[in-house]
């Protein structure tokens, strides 16, 4: 039985010419395999959640602060539609809030489907050109 001390192979090729039964084929050694650190691993892990948690949470409080902006502007906008109809009817009429709010929030919503739906439409465009 022929073997080959893979220890001692420095690749020069010699030993394939006088083998008796042409059994020595030379390949490349397989590249030693890339190991990870766990402790690295697991740090580049907990950096994600904290960085998409901080991105839900910066997120949330930007359309809260605009929903409370459109909300104020609406409550206002309501106040003088209000002080006007009563000025012309001289009847005092109260002004719903909470359907105000209710009404802010959907139209918020849906423009934000829409430019959704524009985007995804231009990026399918996109590839078709």
């Amino acid at each position: 039985m022929h073997t080959v001390l893979a220890a001692e192979c420095i690749g020069c090729r010699l030993c394939i010419a006088p083998c008796p039964v042409d059994c020595i084929v030379m390949v490349d050694p397989a590249p030693p395999m890339h190991r990870v650190d766990p402790a690295l691993a697991l740090a580049r892990f907990r950096f994600r959640q904290f960085r998409l948690e901080r991105g839900l949470h910066e997120r949330a409080q930007r359309f809260g602060r605009e929903a409370e902006a459109e909300l104020a502007a609406l409550e206002a906008h309501a106040a003088a539609d209000s002080s006007a109809e009563k000025a012309q009817t001289g009847q005092d009429q109260p002004v719903d809030v909470e359907r105000a709010r209710k009404r802010a929030v959907i139209e918020r919503a849906v423009a934000r489907a829409k430019a959704r739906q524009t985007r995804a439409n231009a990026a399918s465009d996109d590839w078709l050109v």
